[in-house]
């Protein structure tokens, strides 16, 4: 009965982790396997074909196996306990925005995009000036690399809640990938007023300055940032490449040998200081 429901609707991961079930008990440990494979591949966010693989490999004697299935259900384990409880409270106050908002989120992070954005307009439905879900469906979009209705949800986001820092942050970072440079450094300024001690938003904002040609500001950004966060790689990286960009290569040299010491492995920062010494060479100047 239950393969039948399984190949009736191949795409439930329940019908195919019970058909597991009842193949392991039936003595199938192979096609019991199968069947959870199924279902882990139809809902990767469910810790319950994680546990039951888990099993299934204690008893077939395969620790590895068993370990690293542990492992998946104890990560996914805490997430689904969140939703179910945001699942609960959705349907014990129907008409709160606040659950059904943080089960969106909740879906968001466990990779179930279609139905967190389900719940995020039932939010909207509810209460249409909602930042936070603005904010949300932002980040949804400009995942899916819609950047246009991205825009609009974040500009909505931030109109509705000024001091919402996150929804400024990713404003900017949408109208990067725009190429709207000035808007970017614009509302990367809005979040560094909120917080100004965010290591990541003046990297963010040094980036931004850079597209659009500014280097005295790239660099300023960039050591505003490692005041935050002397220990950066990746700002000392950026502001390495700016100073190669205004033709400071010692100071550029000094950033990437700082980026090896952080990270020895780091190839670019190694290319980066074989190419300037290369240069320096065939100019006959010295870089150190």
């Amino acid at each position: 009965t239950l393969g039948a429901a399984h190949r009736l609707s191949p795409g439930s991961w329940e019908y195919a982790d019970w058909l597991g079930l009842a193949l392991l008990r039936d003595g199938r440990p192979a096609d019991a396997e199968t069947a959870f494979r199924q279902a882990a591949r139809a809902a990767p966010w469910s810790p319950a074909p994680r546990l039951h693989l888990a099993q299934l490999y204690a008893r077939l004697n395969r620790p590895g196996d068993r370990d690293r299935e542990r492992q998946i259900f104890a990560r996914l384990r805490p997430l689904q306990d969140r939703a179910e409880l945001y699942e609960r409270k959705a349907g014990d106050y129907p008409d709160s925005p606040h659950a059904r908002h943080l089960l969106g989120l909740v879906y968001l992070e466990q990779g179930r995009g279609p139905e967190a954005v389900e719940r995020f307009r039932e939010v909207l439905e509810l209460d249409p000036g909602f930042a936070a879900t603005h904010h949300a469906i932002g980040r949804v979009l400009q995942a899916q690399g819609r950047l246009p209705e991205a825009l609009r949800s974040l500009r909505r986001a931030c109109e509705l809640d000024p001091e919402l820092l996150e929804a400024h942050v990713d404003l900017g970072t949408a109208y990067h990938r725009a190429g709207r440079y000035d808007l970017a450094v614009e509302a990367y300024g809005r979040a560094l007023a909120l917080d100004p001690e965010r290591p990541l938003v003046y990297s963010n904002l040094g980036m931004a300055h850079a597209m659009a040609g500014r280097l005295k500001a790239a660099a300023d950004a960039f050591r505003e940032g490692l005041k935050r966060a002397p220990d950066s790689v990746d700002l000392h990286e950026a502001l390495g490449q700016v100073y190669a960009r205004q033709g400071r290569m010692e100071e550029a040299v000094a950033e990437w040998e700082t980026v090896l010491r952080l990270n020895p492995g780091h190839q670019r920062a190694a290319a980066a200081i074989r190419e300037a010494r290369r240069a320096a060479a065939g100019s006959g100047g010295q870089t150190q």
